[in-house]
């Protein structure tokens, strides 16, 4: 089915004592996949710059955009169990974006690039009752 919907090549070569290998070749593939992620990608950022090139937050998936922060923050890529603790905080823990946004902040501001010490922020502000973004910037300016 690969090769009739041209996915897959089916190639044959011969080695240097004349033996005929066959293979399969996924350059189409994978040529097809780069058409697709470029048509996303040319969506996705149509989709987000707008006009004067201002950004929709809504039209951006928030772990995604809180993924890119943290990379751009840490100054690396991050580590699947890194980019599952974020989707725990969206997901299972039901942060805002926007308060995980200023817990990295917190963190950035302290020199502690670090998972665990993010975390430890939410969990103290979920213990203050703090829970909408305007009562944890009025909590950061008394403390």
């Amino acid at each position: 089915d690969l090769i009739d919907k041209e996915l897959l090549e089916l190639g044959q070569k011969r080695d240097s004592e004349g033996r005929i290998t066959n293979f399969y070749d996924l350059k189409p593939l994978y040529q097809k996949l780069d058409t697709i992620i470029d048509e996303r990608d040319t969506n996705a950022y149509d989709e987000v710059y707008s006009g004067e090139g201002t950004k929709k937050r809504e039209s951006v998936n928030p772990l995604q955009e809180l993924v890119r922060q943290f990379e751009i923050e840490f100054g690396r890529l991050l580590s699947p169990i890194e980019k599952q603790e974020i989707a725990a905080w969206l997901n299972i823990d039901h942060y805002n974006p926007e308060i995980v946004k200023l817990a990295l902040r917190e963190a950035i501001l302290a020199q502690v690039y670090n998972f665990k010490y993010v975390d430890r922020i939410l969990l103290n502000w979920q213990r203050h009752g703090l829970t909408t973004t305007d009562q944890i910037k009025n909590f950061l300016q008394r403390n």
